[in-house]
């Protein structure tokens, strides 16, 4: 089972968004625009899964990920890693079984972080909630 929709970003600011996803790793994450680089180097990206499940391949079982459970640095060309030592234990043998996607994921999850909301949707009132439409170009 593969990711089945684009990742949909949420505005906080333009440090730092709020990503969704949906398919067999479905849920938000918050994703940080790491340190300016130094001349030469390239933009990183931190990546955290804020309410994130990983499903099995019926859909019928996940596990769930929070921000403690797992960190990914993303650069801006989409090279995704994860230390062993960032990952939970608990949560480890899910992660290390879907580790291509996860991987594929946080790349795209970096690219919808980088495009940004395209049209904003006030959800509740607030800027902190805007969303990102379904089609569109990048602000």
């Amino acid at each position: 089972m593969t990711t089945t929709t684009q990742p949909k970003a949420y505005d906080m600011s333009r440090y730092q968004r709020v990503i969704g996803t949906d398919g067999r790793i479905s849920g938000k994450w918050i994703v940080f625009e790491g340190r300016k680089p130094r001349e030469g180097e390239i933009q990183e990206y931190i990546v955290k899964p804020i309410d994130v499940t990983i499903y099995d391949d019926t859909r019928l079982f996940g596990r769930t990920l929070n921000p403690g459970d797992l960190t990914a640095w993303v650069d801006a060309v989409g090279n995704a890693r994860i230390p062993e030592h960032m990952i939970a234990e608990h949560i480890r043998p899910e992660v290390q079984e879907v580790w291509n996607e996860l991987i594929n994921l946080l790349s795209l999850i970096t690219t919808a972080f980088i495009a940004g909301p395209s049209e904003r949707v006030w959800t509740t009132g607030t800027p902190s909630t805007t969303a990102l439409a379904e089609e569109g170009t990048p602000r």
